[in-house]
């Protein structure tokens, strides 16, 4: 129990700082943690389940991927009380799928990003278990200014700003036009930039990061937010 008990605290610690931060209005943002299933059958028993499955997920629901995923609409402000009501598991299996949860709630509005970016993921860098999605203010605003710049050149300019993201952020800053939030479009163009980036800008959406933990993950867009807040000052 003990992992559990870390992996719950960690989700209430991550979503009080983006909440801090600005990045979760109302009940913006939402994450996954791709997890065992040995671990999954450790999580405090739910009390619903649904099955979400339909024609658009199938090839999805092929592979068994267990997800500790937000509830749809799940406040940051409510899940840094208690993430154990504010998260569910969903389960793909077998060309199924389901959603443990409480209170039969639904898991995020975009939860056929995160499993497609995770059954990506689980087989090219498996090591990463992480997606967060959140917006931050400064790299929205950003993104709407200077959506004409091609990626290397955001990139050049950026890093020209603030040198530490070429430390913090190695592999660069991919982005993805705007496309309507949760569809397996979006999340079929965030898997081309993921080939190449850890963290990637929807324009003008939000952004997303995978890392092997919820901090990480937050770091990783704290830093870009950083950098693009001093772009917009100048």
């Amino acid at each position: 129990m003990k992992q559990i008990e870390n992996i719950y605290a960690e989700i209430q610690q991550v979503a009080e700082a983006m909440l801090h931060k600005g990045w979760a209005e109302r009940n913006a943002g939402n994450f996954s943690l791709r997890i065992d299933p040995d671990l999954a059958a450790t999580l405090p028993e739910f009390t619903e389940t649904k099955t979400i499955y339909d024609k658009k997920d199938k090839d999805l629901a092929n592979e068994h991927i267990s997800l500790l995923i937000s509830h749809s609409g799940a406040k940051c402000r409510d899940i840094a009380k208690n993430a154990t009501q504010q998260c569910g598991l969903l389960e793909s299996k077998g060309g199924k799928l389901t959603y443990l949860s409480h209170a039969a709630a639904d898991p995020s509005s975009e939860f056929l990003c995160h499993l497609a970016i995770h059954r990506y993921i689980s087989h090219t860098n498996p090591q990463i278990k992480v997606v967060l999605h959140t917006h931050p203010t400064h790299l929205i605003a950003f993104s709407h200014k200077y959506q004409h710049l091609a990626k290397y050149k955001m990139n050049k300019f950026l890093t020209g700003i603030m040198p530490e993201l070429n430390v913090f952020i190695p592999k660069d800053i991919g982005t993805v036009k705007f496309l309507p939030p949760g569809s397996l479009e979006l999340a079929k163009e965030t898997i081309g930039e993921l080939k190449e980036h850890d963290i990637v800008i929807w324009q003008k959406h939000g952004c997303l990061a995978v890392a092997e933990t919820l901090w990480d993950a937050f770091d990783l867009i704290d830093i870009a937010d950083k950098a693009a807040q001093i772009a917009l000052y100048l």
